[in-house]
């Protein structure tokens, strides 16, 4: 499966004589980050999974509250050394695991289909899709971590929607309460796809 939601999109225009700097469109990045909101709920900064940090200035696009950190998918573009320019954000969903035995003969497994799932950032990051046609969906993460053994399920219930159209979803589980876990120790992921019971096991970064 692909390791990560990065996608880098280049375009050079040029002439027959030469390249003019201003024919130059820079590269154009969208993967899943952290912002950091201020004190009017704009974002002033991008923080990569790979910890690099950007500072932003003039995007009030998006409500946001202030001094807060969310989880998006953003496309942006960087503009000089230390700084960048947003395209676009998109909210996803960002919560923490709730204990299975919260929710003990209340989970519902309705399926899903899996796409890609890696961890990175210090999330566990789930990108998958669901067959829908008008009705909302309930989605949340699923904690069944056992001592040391980190283990992660999906709660889906579709409400009995019908299967009409395909729709991605995203979901980045936090992983800072299990400050236990090194580099490269498992974390397991289990869900109900279209096909029966599925698992994954994914490596801590």
């Amino acid at each position: 499966m692909k390791n990560g939601l990065t996608i880098i999109t280049l375009f050079l225009l040029y002439s027959c004589n030469k390249i003019d700097s201003s024919d130059i469109i820079l590269p154009i990045i969208t993967e899943i980050v952290c912002v950091e909101t201020d004190s009017y709920g704009d974002i002033k900064k991008i923080v990569t999974d790979n910890k690099k940090q950007y500072l932003v200035s003039g995007y009030n696009e998006t409500q946001l509250s202030p001094d807060t950190v969310y989880r998006v998918i953003c496309t942006y573009y960087l503009e000089s050394l230390g700084t960048a320019s947003i395209i676009s954000t998109y909210n996803i969903l960002s919560e923490y695991a709730i204990p299975h035995s919260i929710l003990s003969g209340f989970i519902k497994t309705d399926p899903i289909k899996l796409t890609s799932i890696w961890s990175g950032g210090g999330y566990l990051n789930i990108v998958f899709q669901i067959t829908t046609l008008n009705k909302v969906h309930i989605i949340s993460a699923i904690d069944y971590t056992e001592g040391s053994k980190v283990k992660f399920g999906i709660y889906h219930d579709a409400q009995g929607d019908d299967s009409l159209f395909t729709k991605s979803n995203y979901m980045s589980i936090p992983l800072n309460l299990y400050n236990f876990l090194s580099i490269g120790d498992s974390i397991t992921f289990v869900f109900n796809s279209y096909d029966g019971e599925e698992e994954r096991t994914i490596a801590f970064k």
